[in-house]
């Protein structure tokens, strides 16, 4: 049982569903499946069970299909913050010993493919580059050669890791938690049960991709559930009231909901009206707010860390609004605090 699994089950109950919204465009899951097969394939010559494989891009349909096109192929994915310099991206690259990297051009002004080339010239080991700059087909993607020997991986068994998610580097340097299949799904697993999604949920999420709450609670989850993803390239407080009232989403996560209420309560609430179950960090005033400003009746506190794939405590959204308020949720079933 791994995203590939799940995946493939989707899409034999819901071939010509949407899977993925992203900023307008739409994906369905038969067309996210052969997209997946596609990159399996690209990929496949040049990666094999227990790689690690860095993921340094924008949220994009082909993101997502990497990170299950390398769960489908045994490998490790290593997704890394857009925002980190080349600097930060060595230090990962070197602690990962990564097999490949795939990235793109450009993206928000800098050039992604240069800063790759300058990480990699100070490693003493070669990789695979992927430009997946654009939406070609994946068997089209320009690969750098690596110009130092590939690293050799001993086979990754079938229950090894899923990813391994890089926490921020506040206080050190980044530290990258190795997260398995099993611990992925049952997390994903336990925030479906707490959120109430079901294959009917129309789910919105602003999280960047490469963050556990988008490799977890958006991607995993609705794969889990089997339910249409909206997703954005970047937080957008306008946009999302606009693609919650377009969609008619009913569950959503990772929202700044300071930025909604500063577009002004009274003419958001009508575009939330649908909005029924929301998370937001943050004191009984604010959350407060959410609920009686905005009318989303269902919202509350959570908490969660890259250690536990993302969403460790969390409400179900019929408990009482004074625990929903005011306290963090209770713990995943089978843990403690």
């Amino acid at each position: 049982m791994n995203l590939a699994g799940l995946l493939a089950h989707d899409a034999g109950l819901y071939a010509g569903k949407v899977a993925l919204r992203l900023d307008g465009r739409e994906l369905t899951y038969a067309a996210l499946a052969a997209l997946v097969e596609a990159q399996k394939q690209a990929l496949g010559r040049h990666v094999g069970p227990g790689d690690r494989v860095a993921m340094w891009f924008h949220n994009a349909f082909d993101w997502i299909a990497a990170f299950v096109a390398i769960n489908a192929l045994g490998a490790v994915s290593v997704p890394i913050n857009t925002r980190l310099t080349a600097a930060e991206l060595e230090v990962i690259l070197r602690d990962v010993r990564a097999r490949a990297l795939l990235t793109v051009r450009t993206y928000r002004g800098r050039d992604y493919l240069e800063e790759s080339a300058a990480a990699l010239a100070k490693l003493d080991f070669g990789m695979s580059v992927f430009d997946v700059t654009g939406e070609r087909p994946p068997a089209e993607w320009p690969v750098l050669a690596p110009s130092r020997p590939h690293v050799e991986r001993a086979p990754a068994a079938a229950d090894d890791l899923l990813c391994i998610q890089y926490t921020s580097g506040t206080t050190a340097l980044p530290k990258g938690a190795m997260l398995t299949n099993a611990a992925y799904l049952q997390t994903a697993a336990y925030v479906a049960r707490c959120q109430r999604l079901t294959p009917n949920t129309r789910f919105i999420s602003a999280a960047p991709f490469f963050h556990c709450s988008g490799t977890m609670h958006a991607i995993t989850v609705c794969l889990l559930a089997g339910c249409t993803l909206n997703a954005m390239s970047a937080w957008d407080p306008e946009r999302y009231c606009d693609d919650v009232e377009r969609h008619r989403c009913d569950a959503s996560h990772m929202i700044y909901y300071r930025d909604v209420l500063a577009l002004g309560a009274d003419r958001m609430r009508p575009k939330l009206a649908s909005m029924q179950v929301t998370h937001d960090l943050g004191t009984r005033e604010f959350l407060t707010r959410i609920q009686d400003e905005l009318g989303i009746p269902g919202v509350s506190n959570i908490y969660g860390m890259t250690e536990t794939c993302g969403q460790f405590t969390m409400w179900f959204p019929d408990d009482t609004p004074d625990q929903r308020l005011a306290a963090n949720g209770r713990p995943q079933p089978g843990n403690r605090i």
